[in-house]
């Protein structure tokens, strides 16, 4: 055979070689991304699981923290890189959340279905994933010389920066709570420094003890009642004083139920039923 001709086909060889070593090189860097794709997907599995399981014992009455199933899931989570881990529930709003975070990337589920999220609404004072109640205290001067012109000041500036108008403010005891809204009618509630909102309507009701805050959004009402959020309600709750405490009654299967000093009533055919001395 021709020299040039082997030689040839020696070189061809060598670059057949090189270019099929290159393909596997390129296909192992592919693999981590497929691995990370799988966790995903096996993460986003479990979360399914874990909510069907906690849907069901929330219908049974029972207390989901304690479910080996469950607590076998979050066990597989953490073993999957899942950080932060955070789960509330309530039976009588039959209400839940459940957040972690894994890589930076935010996951919560709550009775509307699993979302990413930017920021983490579930946690003991609160039970959902896209909105956040409040219950925030903070100090306040309480001086009989204090300066009112210097705030009004302060909250003209605020207004005018923030395009919000104030619609209702007051002080109980040490939480300051104020009602703005906006040049489209949504209403945003500031408990303290902290900032809740839009919602679509608020009414705050209080004495010089205790407050409460009914809240509508997203065509549901819930219910801050010093600090405690319930809810969601699918009709609106109505929230009264029994005696000089602050409580609500709502309507559930056409039952009438009071919330009132960390216990709930009920159920009554009618209100007149309920009696706060004989409880």
């Amino acid at each position: 055979m021709n020299k040039k001709l082997i030689l040839i086909i020696v070189i061809v060889l060598f670059a057949l070689a090189g270019g099929f070593f290159l393909f596997l090189e390129n296909k192992d860097s592919d693999l981590p991304q497929q691995d990370e794709v799988a966790i995903e997907d096996r993460i986003n599995i479990e979360l399914a699981k874990i909510k069907s399981i906690i849907e069901e014992d929330i219908r049974e009455g029972r207390n989901f923290n304690d479910n080996e199933k469950i607590l076998s899931g979050v066990d597989t989570l953490k073993a999957l890189g899942a950080i932060k881990i955070v789960s509330n529930f309530n039976f009588e709003s039959q209400a839940y959340c459940f957040s972690l975070e894994r890589d930076g990337t935010k996951l919560c589920m709550d009775n509307e279905g699993i979302k990413d999220v930017n920021v983490f609404y579930c946690n003991e004072n609160n039970i959902a994933c896209s909105i956040f109640l409040g219950g925030g205290k903070e100090d306040y001067i309480d001086d009989d010389d204090f300066l009112f012109e210097e705030e009004e000041e302060e909250e003209e500036v605020f207004e005018e920066e923030s395009g919000l108008t104030l619609e209702e403010e007051v002080i109980v005891k040490t939480t300051s709570i104020s009602v703005y809204i906006d040049e489209e009618e949504n209403k945003f509630v500031f408990i303290g420094d902290e900032e809740f909102g839009p919602y679509e309507n608020v009414e705050i009701v209080n004495n010089e003890e205790e407050w409460a805050i009914l809240i509508e959004y997203d065509d549901e009402f819930y219910v801050n009642l010093n600090g405690e959020i319930s809810g969601p309600y699918l009709e609106k709750p109505t929230i009264e004083f029994y005696g000089n405490e602050v409580g609500f009654y709502y309507i559930k299967d056409n039952n009438y139920y009071i919330n009132l000093n960390d216990r709930v009533y009920g159920p009554y055919d009618d209100l007149t039923e309920f009696d706060l001395n004989e409880e």
